[in-house]
């Protein structure tokens, strides 16, 4: 009988132990809301002029692609394009989300995006209009942060 309940206990150990290793099964409906807050954060550091609330979306290995200047990598660069940014009065960024999907630890959104900025050459408001897509990692604190971030203008 001893052998019996102690062999019963230790199957329910084991249960036990295996189902705490079990990775949470993912909810890619919670992960995409998540993703999408993120990017309104995101929109929310551009119209402030935020740069360690727009830096605190990405992970520190992250690559930023902008078209008018070469690829930021990692928090430093960002933080420094980011600030040369948004010391221009007339820069703004606004931005509108058209898929946003999640699979296990990996995500993207894609959409549209307008720039506006000072020329350097003519001293003008300008801009541009054109796509972006991001991709997000879910980081070890079941947080979302951006990782590859590319834009492109429309032709």
């Amino acid at each position: 009988m001893t052998r019996v309940v102690s062999a019963i206990i230790l199957s329910g150990l084991a249960v036990a132990g295996l189902a705490a290793c079990k990775k949470e099964a993912a909810d890619p409906k919670a992960d995409v809301a998540a993703i999408r807050a993120v990017e309104d954060e995101m929109r929310e550091a551009y119209k402030a002029k935020d740069v360690a609330k727009l830096i605190a979306a990405y992970a520190p290995d992250a690559t930023l692609y902008v078209t008018s200047d070469r690829a930021r990598v990692g928090t430093k660069a960002m933080t420094e394009g980011a600030t040369k940014d948004m010391a221009d009065p007339a820069f703004s960024v606004t931005f509108t989300t058209a898929k946003a999907v999640a699979s296990g630890d990996i995500g993207y959104t894609q959409g549209s995006f307008v720039i506006r900025y000072t020329n350097p050459a003519t001293k003008a408001a300008s801009g541009y209009s054109g796509y972006y897509l991001t991709i997000f990692r879910k980081q070890s604190d079941g947080s979302w942060k951006a990782v590859e971030d590319i834009s492109t203008p429309a032709s």
